[in-house]
């Protein structure tokens, strides 16, 4: 998702929108549009992890140049996210299939966690595994088994 914001708003200014919204845990990227030149802005900005900051009146190639690079940072994370996803599907499956290694289970137990699964389905003849049973344990307050 992309956010543009200027500086100067009615409630509260762009840069304290920014911040609150980051402090929600809301996952963007954002340009700032300004008609001050003060550095204050711009450094705050910056820090905020802004990609561009714009002056008003904002230049139209300027604007697209700035877009199509934020554009291909989202498809770039977007590609890499779903290929994150693709292989912790295939890690999942290989385990429940019991076809990982020792390293790799203990890898994709360690990835399990309360806010990403709701449910863990485990094969009554592999209760007993030292690993699991210990998995288990420590997140027994999740799980009734």
């Amino acid at each position: 998702d992309l956010v543009v914001t200027d500086v100067t708003m009615p409630e509260i200014n762009g840069l304290e929108f920014i911040e609150a919204a980051q402090k929600e845990r809301h996952n963007f990227e954002f340009m700032i549009l300004s008609g001050y030149q003060e550095f204050d802005y711009l450094k705050e900005g910056m820090q905020l992890g802004a990609v561009n900051y714009l002056m008003k009146p904002v230049n139209k190639f300027e604007l697209i140049e700035s877009l199509k690079k934020i554009k291909t940072r989202l498809d770039q994370q977007n590609e890499q996210k779903n290929q994150q996803e693709i292989y912790q599907e295939l890690l999942f499956s290989q385990w429940l299939s019991e076809e990982l290694d020792e390293a790799s289970e203990e890898e994709i137990i360690g990835q399990i966690s309360e806010k990403q699964h709701r449910i863990v389905l485990i094969q009554l003849s592999r209760i007993h595994d030292p690993l699991i049973n210990t998995w288990l344990k420590e997140h027994q307050q999740i799980f009734y088994y």
